[in-house]
C-alpha cells in the first residue's frame, strides 16, 4: 500500500510531484488549509492578500486533487486505519496525527459505536470483539489487539479484574502512531497498587483520533492523548546531571515542580495507540517510545535562534497494571540488526541551514550517536539508530538534549512553523526547565531499590534492574546514512507483547539466607495470639506452612492436594467448657493442634516491593488438656503481607471443641524461611 499526501503538509508535499508548491505552502497546518494562526499575530495587507490567494489555492489542492485533502469517510465502519486511502506519515512510516473515519467520527463514544467486550473461552484464552457496530476496517480485524492483566489485581477492584460480563480489563491497541500538541499536566502513579507511570496528556488540535472518554474539562474545552511511560524502564535511569529530563524526575516527587516543567510545552509523541478498558476506552499513546519537547529558545552570540528539545527514545517499554509484557518498537525489516528511528522537526520556512548537535544526553549504547539531515524548505531529521529489539537482548534507550541552530531567520515569527500542531487558540511556552534533581531518598523509591541490595533481591522482584544510562558526547551531530529515506509506505501491524523474560537469578552457595524462593517448601512462624473468648489473654503459638510435594506419589489426589500451601498450628490453649464437670478444671489448659490448607487466591501489590495478599484457612482441631482429647472444627483468616524478603501477618482465629464455648482470637506475627536449603 503507497502512501502519498492526503493534506497540505509539507511533509508530505515533498514526496509527491507537487515540488512547484511545497515551498509556498512549508507553512500551512496539517489539518487546516484555508485558516492559519500567524494572520491573528501579524497584521497588513500583504499578509492578508498572501493569506486570501493561500486560502483559494488551498481550496483550489482540495477540490481539484483529493490526495491532498484528508476528509475522512463519515459512512461506514469507524475506523482508524484506511486501508487503501491515503494518509500522512511520520518518516518512520507510523500515521501522523491520525483521525477516526467512518461513522461516528471525529471523537466517538466507543461503548455506544462499537462496545468492545471479551470473552473467555479455553485455557482461559481471552477474545476480543465489537458488539455493536459497524466498528473496525476489514484490515483493522487483524491488527487490533487485546492486552490485559493476567490475574485478579486488588481483590477485582483494580483494572476490572472482577468482572464476569467480558469488560475489558486493559487496553485495545492499534500500532504505533505520531502525534502533536501540547503538553499538560505531569503526573507519576506512586503509592500503593500503583504502577509508576509518569502520566501526562497531549492536548491536540481536532480532529484527531480521540473519544468522549478523553476529557474536554481538563483542558480548556479541548481534549488530548493521555500519554504514559514506565518512570523505572526511563528517567530512573538516569545518573545525576542537569536536563529537563532531571527535572521532570524531580517533579514526579514534588507537584509544585510539575506545571513549569511540563505544563504548556510543545510536544512529538510516537507511542503505541490504544483505547483504555478501564478507563472509558480514553485514547492513549501508551507505552511512549519517543517524545521531543520543545524546552526553550534563546539568541546565540552570533544572533542565531538556538532551540533546545529534550528526547526520549527507546525500544522496548511496558503498558502498565492492566496489562502484561513489554512492547518492542519496530521500524525496519527483520533482516536487520539495527534499526533507524527518525524523528522530523519540521521546517522554518525561509531560514538558511540547520545545525544539529547533541548536549547533556545519556543512552544504555552511549557510542550510538544520532545523526541528522536537513531538507531545506522541508524537514530536520534527527535520526536514532540502535539495535533492532529482541527477547534475549538489552533495551535501548536515551535521554538528552537536541540543540537546532538557524543560521538565519527564516519569513515570519518562527514559531509559527509549528502552526497546526496544536489547537489555534492555545499557545506554547519556551522556557527554561528548573534546574532541580530527585533526591537520593526519592531515588531509592523511584529505582524500587529502597530493599537495597541484599543478594537474592533480583529474584523476589521478579525482574532485573535496569543499567543505569551512560553520558552521550556531546557535539554536532554527523548527516544521516545516504540509503536511509523517509517512509512512503504506512508501517501498521499487530504489536505483540513479550512475556519472556531471561533467567535472573540462581541460588548459588553465597545468596541470602533471607531469601525465600532459595528455600525449601517450609516456611514458620512464632506469634502471639490474643484471645478475646473465653478469657482475655495472650497465648503463644508456633505454625509451620508447609509444600506438598512429597504427595505427588499420590496420583491426582496427589496433585489435587498440591494446589495448596498446608498449615499446622501448634499453641498453647485453654478451653472455657460449656456444661463444666464439678470434678474438673471449668477452664482446662493444654496443647491445641490445628491443621487444614490455605486458601489465597488474590493479591494487592504495594509498588514492586510489597504485595498483600488476603487468605482463609480451613482446619480440623485437637485439644489435649484435662483428661480428655477434644475434636472440632476452625478457621482463620487473614492478610499475609510480603515485603521483599520478609513476611508478616494479621489474621483473624476461630475454633470450637467438642463440649466447649467457640474460641476467638487475633494474631499478628512475622514469617520466617526455615534456616536450611
Amino acid at each position: 500500500m503507497t502512501s502519498t499526501p492526503s493534506e497540505v503538509d509539507p511533509r508530505e508535499l515533498s514526496r509527491s510531484s507537487a515540488k512547484s508548491i511545497s515551498l509556498l505552502l512549508s507553512r500551512t497546518s496539517p489539518h487546516r488549509c484555508a485558516r492559519r494562526r500567524g494572520s491573528s499575530r501579524i497584521q497588513g495587507a500583504a499578509r492578508a492578500l498572501a493569506s486570501l490567494v493561500l486560502a483559494g489555492l488551498c481550496l483550489l489542492l482540495t477540490t481539484g486533487r483529493g490526495a491532498l485533502a484528508q476528509d475522512p469517510d463519515r459512512t461506514g465502519p469507524l475506523h482508524l486505519f484506511p486501508a487503501g486511502a491515503d494518509v500522512a506519515l511520520d518518516p518512520n512510516g507510523f500515521l501522523f496525527n491520525p483521525v477516526w473515519r467512518g461513522s461516528g467520527a471525529p471523537s466517538p463514544d466507543i461503548e455506544e459505536r462499537c462496545r468492545f467486550r471479551a470473552g473467555t473461552g479455553h485455557l482461559e484464552e481471552r477474545t476480543l470483539m465489537t458488539t455493536r457496530g459497524p466498528c473496525l476496517s476489514a484490515a483493522e480485524r487483524s491488527l487490533v489487539t487485546l492486552n490485559e492483566a493476567p490475574t485478579i489485581l486488588g481483590l477485582g477492584l483494580v483494572c476490572k479484574t472482577n468482572s464476569q460480563i467480558g469488560t475489558v480489563r486493559g487496553h485495545v491497541n492499534w500500532f504505533p502512531v505520531t502525534a502533536t500538541g501540547l503538553l499538560h499536566g505531569v503526573d507519576y502513579s506512586r503509592g500503593a497498587g500503583q504502577d509508576n507511570d509518569v502520566t501526562i496528556d497531549l492536548v491536540v488540535e481536532e480532529p484527531a483520533a480521540l473519544t468522549t472518554g478523553n476529557d474536554r474539562r481538563r483542558h480548556s474545552g479541548h481534549r488530548g492523548y493521555h500519554i504514559e511511560f514506565y518512570a523505572r524502564e526511563s528517567v530512573a535511569r538516569l545518573p545525576a546531571g542537569s536536563s529537563w529530563w532531571h527535572a521532570l524526575r524531580a517533579s514526579l516527587f514534588d507537584a509544585d515542580l510539575r506545571e513549569s516543567v511540563g505544563d504548556r510545552r510543545l510536544a512529538i509523541v510516537t507511542g503505541l495507540f490504544g483505547l483504555d478498558g478501564v478507563h472509558e476506552f480514553q485514547s492513549e499513546l501508551h507505552p511512549v517510545f519517543g517524545m521531543s519537547v520543545l524546552v526553550d529558545t534563546l539568541r546565540t552570540p552570533e544572533g542565531r535562534l538556538q532551540e533546545r528539545w529534550a528526547v526520549m527514545v527507546q525500544n522496548l517499554a511496558n503498558e502498565g497494571d492492566c496489562a502484561t509484557g513489554r512492547f518492542p518498537l519496530y521500524t525496519g525489516s527483520e533482516r536487520d540488526a539495527d534499526q533507524h528511528f527518525v524523528i522530523d522537526f519540521g521546517w522554518w520556512a525561509g531560514a538558511g541551514d540547520a545545525r544539529v548537535s547533541l548536549g547533556p544526553s545519556w543512552s544504555s549504547h552511549a557510542t550510538r550517536l544520532p545523526r541528522a539531515r536537513t531538507d531545506p524548505g522541508r524537514h530536520l531529521y534527527v535520526d536514532f539508530q540502535h539495535p533492532r529489539p529482541r527477547p534475549t537482548d538489552e533495551d535501548f534507550l536515551f535521554l538528552g538534549t537536541v540543540l537546532v541552530e538557524w543560521t538565519n531567520d527564516g519569513r515570519g515569527p518562527w514559531e509559527e512553523r509549528f502552526d497546526g500542531w496544536y489547537p489555534d487558540d492555545l499557545s506554547f511556552e519556551v522556557k527554561a526547565a528548573p534546574d532541580r534533581d530527585v533526591e537520593a531518598k526519592a531515588l531509592e523509591e523511584l529505582r524500587g531499590k529502597l530493599l537495597g541490595d541484599l543478594p537474592g533481591r533480583e529474584a523476589i522482584m521478579a525482574r532485573p534492574q535496569p543499567d543505569q544510562l551512560q553520558p552521550v558526547a556531546a557535539g554536532p551531530l554527523r548527516p544521516i546514512q545516504p540509503r536511509w529515506n523517509p517512509a512512503d509506505t504506512a508501517r501498521a501491524e499487530a504489536t505483540i507483547p513479550w512475556s519472556y523474560r531471561p533467567v535472573l537469578a540462581s541460588c548459588g552457595p553465597g545468596q541470602s539466607t533471607l531469601d525465600p524462593l532459595c528455600k525449601g517448601g517450609l516456611r514458620w512462624a512464632l506469634a502471639p495470639s490474643y484471645t478475646v473468648d473465653p478469657k482475655d489473654a495472650f497465648t503463644p503459638f508456633v505454625y509451620l506452612f508447609m509444600a506438598s510435594h512429597g504427595w505427588r506419589g499420590l496420583g491426582r489426589l496427589g496433585e489435587a492436594l498440591q494446589a495448596f500451601a498446608w498449615r499446622l498450628d501448634v499453641r498453647w490453649d485453654q478451653l472455657r467448657l460449656r456444661s463444666p464437670d464439678p470434678d474438673q478444671d471449668a477452664d482446662p489448659r493444654g496443647l491445641g493442634l490445628r491443621f487444614g490448607p490455605s486458601f489465597q487466591a488474590d493479591n494487592f501489590r504495594f509498588t514492586d516491593n510489597g504485595v498483600l495478599s488476603p487468605y482463609i484457612s480451613p482446619r480440623i482441631t485437637t485439644f489435649f488438656g484435662g483428661d480428655r482429647v477434644r475434636f472440632g472444627w476452625g478457621a482463620a483468616s487473614g492478610l499475609h503481607l510480603q515485603i521483599g524478603h520478609r513476611e508478616f501477618f494479621a489474621e483473624y482465629q476461630g475454633a470450637r471443641h467438642k463440649g466447649a464455648r467457640f474460641q476467638h482470637s487475633v494474631a499478628l506475627g512475622v514469617i520466617l524461611a526455615q534456616p536450611f536449603r
